[in-house]
């Protein structure tokens, strides 16, 4: 049963209600939150949450389900306008829409209370969003080393590559073939050992991924080389890039490059305008990506806490 707050707290008129998410991957707030997203996601300052990143974390095989009741959905007669979320690591994302900034106070003190680790709350803020930065300094909050890179390339026309004649492209749409995808994943990531071997039943449902859009360099033998998956939908007109990953002993020969501009001239195709990547690897530099936005990491340790 969803969890529940009562109304939270009145002002200017309106009763802000605070939910947390239900322990459930897919179900209406999933798609409340992907609505929102595709409204007020990757501009302003939540221009690193695109719709796509929020159905990557639930589509996620790795996500730890009893995690998904710490996020906070803050709503205004019944519309999200605000989310408190992770993306299965320890830092919290705060977004809301631009109008309703006033309840930023109150989203990182759920923040705090509801996904804290180990005593250490950490939230990504914009660091052009000034308004945030006072209230998370005000509360005791430090900025550390880390940061999040957002880079864009404009797709307003198709991107030029090009591929060695000795490869080729295909997608999951074409192939299916999920040993040769989680084969390109694994070795492209360098993780070692053997694959992990998974079946269709074993991927959490993703409602708007499509196979057409996970696209892969195809080495002479056969073997998956390179691979760049992309989301898109034709209601929006942005695409964001997530995985993209090469083989190491099928790289310096322009795969990569290859792959991913491939696959944004496919979104282009279907109407997309810009492309973005959560990175900030001279990769993406070399094929046009611009920074978009950088957003750093405040920590606040259970020392500093205030007493409740």
């Amino acid at each position: 049963m969803l969890k529940k707050s009562k109304i939270y707290y009145e002002v200017l008129g309106m009763n802000i209600e605070i939910m947390h998410y239900p322990k459930k991957r897919i179900c209406q707030e999933f798609y409340d939150i992907i609505e929102f997203l595709k409204k007020y996601g990757a501009t302003g300052y939540n221009k690193n949450w695109h719709w796509a990143r929020w159905e990557w974390l639930l589509g996620h095989m790795g996500l730890d389900e009893s995690t998904l009741p710490k996020i906070g959905l803050f709503r205004n007669n019944g519309k999200i306008v605000g989310l408190v979320t992770h993306d299965m690591r320890t830092a919290v994302y705060i977004l809301c829409k631009t109008e309703y900034g006033f309840i930023k106070p109150q989203m990182v003190d759920f923040a705090r209370k509801s996904l804290s680790c180990e005593g250490i709350s950490s939230i990504y803020v914009d660091e052009n969003d000034i308004e945030l930065i006072s209230i998370v300094e005000a509360e005791g909050y430090s900025q550390t080393s880390n940061s999040e890179y957002v880079l864009e390339l404009d797709c307003n026309e198709k991107h030029s590559y090009s591929l060695d004649d000795d490869f080729n492209f295909t997608d999951y749409y074409t192939t299916k073939n999920l040993t040769k995808y989680v084969e390109v994943i694994h070795k492209g990531f360098e993780n070692e050992g053997s694959p992990m071997h998974i079946t269709e039943a074993d991927i959490p449902e993703r409602p708007h991924y499509n196979p057409k859009l996970a696209l892969f360099a195809v080495a002479p033998n056969g073997e998956y080389a390179a691979h760049c998956g992309m989301w898109y939908s034709p209601d929006t007109e942005i695409c964001y890039v997530e995985p993209v990953a090469t083989i190491p002993e099928y790289r310096k020969r322009g795969l990569g490059k290859a792959v991913v501009l491939e696959c944004i001239n496919r979104c282009v195709e279907m109407g997309a305008k810009k492309a973005l990547v959560i990175s900030n690897q001279q990769f993406y530099y070399s094929l046009g990506f611009k920074d978009y936005s950088i957003h750093r990491l405040w920590e606040k340790n259970k020392w500093s806490q205030k007493a409740e």
